[in-house]
């Protein structure tokens, strides 16, 4: 019987895409020379008509070692770190071997429907599958993670900055969904995003989350015109009357523990993006001092210059190693509300400092596009801003000491 004879009468539902579950077998022939090359007798005599060794043939895995020597200059053992495979189900089949054999509590993360070989792989490996469904609640996934789709994190608003439970942006159940109105300020991506997460009121005053899609009838947004970082485009976000279905509603995010959880991930992040810039420049203003002649000497002889290059390194390795000890910490599950308000407050500050010294060691230099000290200067100003201004932060770990609530 035919696939065709097997689909026949049979309607799939136009709203998703086709799966295809077939095999991924060639489909074409194979140039003549390869069937000419096979049928050579010596060819045949020499092991042709016999399965390879698991491991592949010596002078394959020494062929392969030389290629990629060439070719990349990549160093492999033949012996050791080379396994030709003759597809996908034998590589995806070894990987789990070689990673995931013999782990304590290993878990192997399958898209379900699943090509048989992942499961397998996994049971073998002595781990746990655990099935990924692919439904409509995640089709936005792989195209968020390709970059094929651009989302935004809808939160703030200009009255609700570093006070998020002051917004005022809110939401009515209805028979068949859900309606917003209201608004947000200072949304990355906004001005051109397809996946929006806005946060929003119920009339109870408990905060949820929504997915809604850009093309969303009510949804408009607005570019905002800044002058620093302007990598990042910032908008508006305009909700009137925009109507969702009830699937729209993220689960498990019902109260702020969710909100301060995407918060504490990106002050996080912010603690590491400002120490990188510092470094950047603590860099460009080193190699300038060595280079620049004064009086026939390097600027960098001067005293007072190699003082600002000591206390730039020190703050620098003090930023990042709190930012290490703070990433193995999450690693283990640990409560940082605190640590990475520090780290946010910290780093932000003292790197606006170096960047400011580096830009006074390159004097009027300083301010030329082709250093790019000042557009960190003026990047981090804005950094020190959000996700929590530096006294907001200060605020957070005042109360932390005293037991009172200064806000």
């Amino acid at each position: 019987m035919s696939t065709e004879d097997l689909k026949k009468g049979l309607i799939g539902n136009t709203d998703f895409q086709h799966i295809s579950l077939s095999l991924g077998e060639p489909r074409n022939h194979p140039p003549n020379l390869i069937y000419e090359y096979m049928l050579d007798p010596l060819l045949l005599e020499n092991g042709l008509t016999t399965y390879p060794k698991v491991r592949g043939e010596s002078y394959l895995r020494e062929s392969i070692s030389r290629w990629l020597r060439s070719r990349f200059n990549i160093e492999a053992n033949p012996d050791e770190q080379i396994l030709p495979v003759t597809g996908t189900r034998e590589a995806l089949f070894s990987i789990a071997q070689a990673v995931v054999s013999g782990k304590k509590d290993a878990q192997i993360v399958l898209p379900n429907p699943f090509y048989q070989i992942y499961e397998g792989a996994s049971l073998l490996a002595n781990s746990s599958p655990f099935y990924v469904s692919a439904n409509p609640k995640n089709n936005y996934l792989p195209d968020l993670i390709s970059g094929n789709k651009i989302g935004c994190f809808g939160l703030t608003e200009s009255e609700a900055g570093s006070d998020p439970s002051s917004m005022e942006t809110k939401f009515e159940e209805v028979s068949d969904g859900y309606v917003l109105n209201g608004s947000k300020n200072w949304i990355t991506n906004a001005p051109f995003a397809d996946i929006f997460l806005i946060w929003a009121f119920d009339n109870s005053k408990k905060v949820h989350c929504f997915i809604i899609e850009k093309d969303a009838s009510g949804l408009s947004t607005e570019k905002i015109n800044k002058s620093s970082i302007k990598i990042a485009q910032a908008g508006k976000i305009f909700l009137k009357n925009v109507k969702v279905p009830k699937s729209s509603k993220l689960p498990n995010t019902t109260g702020w523990k969710s909100v301060y959880s995407c918060i504490n991930k990106a002050r996080y992040g912010i603690a590491w993006g400002a120490m990188g810039a510092a470094e950047t420049c603590w860099l460009i203003a080193k190699d300038y001092s060595e280079k620049r002649m004064i009086n026939k000497k390097p600027l960098a002889s001067k005293q007072l210059v190699q003082k600002k290059l000591a206390d730039m390194i020190t703050e620098i390795t003090l930023g990042f190693s709190g930012c290490i000890l703070a990433g193995r910490s999450m690693d283990e599950n640990k409560d940082l509300k605190i640590a990475i308000s520090l780290l946010k407050r910290n780093n932000c500050r003292k790197a606006l400092n170096i960047v400011r010294d580096a830009r006074d060691i390159l004097a009027g230099n300083g301010i030329l596009d082709e250093y790019h000290i000042i557009r960190h200067l003026v990047n981090l100003e804005t950094v020190n801003t959000y996700d929590g201004t530096e006294d907001t932060h200060a605020l957070i770990l005042g109360k932390l000491q005293t037991g009172l609530d200064a806000f």
